[in-house]
């Protein structure tokens, strides 16, 4: 009877993780990925509780939620990362992990936890993409005296191992269609500067096409003209409500800014720059260079969140705009 048991429980985890499966190559949305894999690890484990959540170093999200009562966390909470919960141990193990009782817990802040969520039983495995811990998938029960199987935690393993799969094929359609963006603003402003359009047309174009690429709220070609912690604005372009820095404007950021920063090393770099005119604002810059000479800077900048992503880093696009700005044409690479 046991051995029939075991059987019939390995069928039916090899069924659920074949339906995950097949619900990751299709490529569908990670919510609806994210439901239909808690529903499972839900369902198969025999738990009334089931989460997908996603860790950012400080905090836990909630993303995904099953519950067999509807009582469950709702997607969207936010836990404080800390004590030793079963989330703690597993993103500093990154490895899968079980709690048979409260009385496994070391510390108040996970007693306090659990009382608050009503669990008796977890067990949890790492959603780990390009070899980093970006979340957890846990199963609880309720009841008292009802922990889960041995080993289950390691079977839980594998669906976080999909979860992670889903998540890199994700990141990689994104990357792959940011990269066809910036190509596609790259050859319309190649087009501009081989139409042999005005400096004034281009810089126009390169300042537009940049904003609208990284998102941010205005991006300004400047260049320094001896006078320290200045520079003066050769053009620009804003999507927000407020105007881009007029050309011919004189621009004052704080030392060590990206814009100062650029000018005095020739380097992309990203940090807060804070100006007299545009006060405190988030920043990429990046170097426009003219025959082997560094000529200006070119720095896209937003408020209230930093680039990320492909926004993160030495900008591709500002970094290839060098040429144009001044109606040359871009050098591949």
């Amino acid at each position: 009877m046991p051995h029939e048991q075991e059987l019939t429980r390995l069928v039916d985890e090899q069924s659920a993780l074949r339906r995950v499966a097949t619900l990751v190559a299709a490529g569908i949305g990670e919510k609806e990925l994210v439901d239909a894999l808690t529903s499972e690890i839900g369902s198969l484990f025999g738990a009334q509780r089931a989460n997908t959540m996603c860790w950012d170093g400080e905090t836990i999200e909630v993303i995904g939620e099953w519950s067999s009562d509807g009582k469950g966390v709702a997607a969207g909470r936010v836990f404080v990362y800390g004590g030793d919960t079963i989330v703690t141990r597993i993103v500093g193990s990154r490895a899968p992990a079980r709690i048979d009782s409260a009385s496994d817990f070391r510390t108040d802040f996970a007693r306090e936890r659990w009382r608050e969520l009503g669990i008796e039983a977890s067990i949890g495995a790492p959603i780990i993409v390009d070899r980093a811990v970006w979340g957890v998938v846990t199963a609880s029960r309720t009841t008292k005296d009802d922990p889960f199987p041995r080993g289950a935690e390691t079977s839980l393993g594998d669906f976080a191992a999909l979860v992670a799969q889903a998540i890199a094929n994700a990141e990689a359609r994104r990357e792959a269609a940011s990269l066809a963006e910036e190509q596609a603003a790259l050859r319309r402003v190649a087009t501009l500067v081989a139409a042999g359009r005005p400096q004034a047309d281009v810089v126009e174009a390169v300042t537009r096409e940049a904003t609208l690429l990284f998102e941010a709220e205005t991006v300004s070609l400047m260049r320094w003209e001896g006078v320290q912690d200045e520079v003066s604005v050769v053009g620009g372009w804003s999507a927000g409500d407020e105007p881009p820095i007029p050309p011919g404007s004189l621009y004052h950021p704080m030392p060590g800014s990206p814009t100062l920063r650029v000018l005095e090393t020739g380097y992309p770099t990203r940090t807060d720059e804070i100006s007299s005119e545009l006060g405190s604002r988030f920043a990429i810059s990046a170097p426009v260079i003219v025959n082997a000479s560094l000529w200006g800077a070119l720095t896209a900048l937003r408020p209230g969140s930093p680039f990320t992503g492909r926004q993160r880093g030495a900008p591709a696009e500002l970094r290839r705009s060098h040429c144009a700005v001044r109606g040359e044409r871009p050098r591949p690479g």
